[in-house]
């Protein structure tokens, strides 16, 4: 039996502009011939995520949720450590509820301030996926053309969301992730 996946965040999982038929979520999908729930609301922060978790994720009993958020947290100006917390407080949920998390790391945004701050609560994610061990996807990297230090400007949108170049790049990174974490 096929494995219940959630995609849970916000515009970066939702699919913004073009629509969640479009997004990195909907690709995986058709990619490994599951449906995975997409849960992610435009504009929606960790307080969002973690108001509507149990109607969203866990009264959905899924196997998996792929959680990544923290960027309009960045924009909104919420500390680094209520970030964190709110964070812990969905794993937390989580594991209680016996759903294994898949972390995902968020991309890269172009306004220098935000990203540092973003760059942080990164930072944050992968510690927690190696201490909880806990896998992640990389939704970071692969933003970048090799040896650059800049994200290459065809895969963003407007700065903050991928182009449609961006959200296929994201369903490959998930496909290969995903395939590894489900053996």
């Amino acid at each position: 039996m096929a494995p219940r996946i959630i995609a849970y965040g916000d515009s970066l999982t939702y699919g913004y502009p073009f629509g969640n038929k479009y997004s990195w979520v909907e690709l995986l999908s058709e990619k490994l011939g599951i449906k995975i729930l997409n849960a992610g609301s435009n504009g929606d922060a960790l307080r969002d995520l973690q108001n509507r978790l149990l109607i969203d994720v866990v009264d959905q009993k899924p196997d998996y949720v792929i959680l990544m958020g923290g960027t309009n947290d960045v924009y909104q100006g919420s500390a680094q450590a209520d970030m964190e917390d709110r964070f812990k407080k969905i794993l937390k949920t989580l594991k209680e509820n016996k759903i294994k998390a898949i972390l995902g790391i968020p991309p890269p945004i172009v306004e220098k301030e935000m990203e540092e701050r973003l760059a942080k609560f990164r930072r944050f994610v992968k510690r927690t996926a190696k201490e909880s061990n806990l896998p992640t996807i990389n939704f970071y990297d692969m933003f970048f053309e090799a040896k650059k230090k800049r994200p290459n400007p065809s895969l963003l949108e407007d700065g903050v969301h991928p182009s449609a170049a961006g959200y296929k790049l994201m369903a490959e990174t998930a496909h290969a992730a995903i395939q590894k974490i489900l053996k």
